[in-house]
């Protein structure tokens, strides 16, 4: 713990550019690492049990519950690390206490010459469930590419959905529900949700004003409900498609659009012509601004 400590202060110094004082830390640092070596040589050529027991055990440092083991690891004490006894006990955890090495471990996993208790150790061992979570990995690599091999079509039921496809589906939720990060990632999607449809909502109440038909066929046609027209738009700016022609009204001339009620009413496959009003690009500005300088370093910011 004293070596950890004279480290991250001489780190510390260094930052300042007091080169001295950041000799005589590190010194220290190294000083006092040398004794926790001599402590664990003694230790470990009079109890190697105890000595592995005692680099495990947890305890309250100043109100920080910590293992040696585990100091050394965070602060990169190599040297300590690299000792036989804790690479004996890296190799007992890692192996369950069935074994030493790997060839004893593949033994007790397929209960060569020992007993149901241990061969039951080696199942839950963490080296097998590594294993078993690489060799689900590989296969779900050569499911996806056998997916991007197939005959992708459009799915109208259940059935529709290939072997391949479904397990590339699977794959993906569960790599999403696995991942600790997204907990911190969930917070700052809510917010950029709540962003993009303010500015959707401004966008189109500005671009379409005293639009009235916002879920078309009683909200039975759902590829038509304006939502997605309010959600697009600001989405798609975020990755730099700006829609300044679009938000100027433009496109009108194209032909795809009208300004008569009772025809985008009655048919939703054509699309209401934009009425410009100066507030869009006033809008347009302020959202680019926040979401493209703020909420990007925010989110670079929160993963760093």
């Amino acid at each position: 713990m004293a070596s950890s400590m004279m480290k991250t202060m001489a780190e510390m110094v260094n930052t300042a550019k007091d080169l001295k004082l950041n000799k005589d830390l590190l010194r220290h640092s190294r000083l006092f690492e040398n004794r926790a070596l001599f402590l664990m040589n003694s230790l470990y050529e009079e109890n190697d049990e105890g000595c592995m027991s005692l680099m495990n055990t947890e305890d309250k440092v100043w109100g920080i519950h910590v293992a040696p083991v585990e100091c050394a690891f965070d602060n990169g004490m190599i040297d300590v690390v690299g000792h036989p006894c804790v690479q004996r006990l890296l190799n007992s955890v890692w192996y369950k206490d069935t074994a030493a090495i790997w060839r004893g471990w593949l033994e007790s996993v397929f209960c060569i010459g020992v007993s149901g208790t241990v061969c039951f150790q080696a199942w839950i061992s963490p080296a097998m469930m590594f294993l078993i979570h690489y060799l689900i990995m590989l296969g779900m690599l050569v499911a996806y590419s056998a997916f991007l091999l197939s005959n992708a079509k459009g799915i109208s039921t259940f059935s529709d959905i290939g072997v391949y496809e479904l397990l590339v589906y699977l794959w993906f939720i569960a790599d999403i529900a696995e991942e600790i990060v997204l907990k911190e990632l969930l917070q700052f999607s809510w917010i950029l949700f709540v962003f993009i449809m303010c500015a959707g909502v401004l966008y189109h109440s500005n671009m379409y004003p005293n639009h009235r038909d916002m879920w078309p066929n009683l909200g039975a046609d759902t590829a038509h409900w304006r939502i997605w027209k309010i959600m697009a738009l600001p989405y798609w700016q975020m990755y730099g498609e700006l829609f300044i022609d679009e938000l100027k009204g433009d496109t009108n001339s194209n032909g795809t659009c009208t300004f008569v009620e009772s025809e985008w009413e009655s048919n939703p496959d054509v699309e209401r012509c934009v009425e410009y009003d100066w507030a869009i690009m006033v809008v347009a500005a302020m959202y680019m601004l926040i979401s493209n300088l703020l909420l990007f370093n925010l989110i670079i910011a929160l993963f760093t």
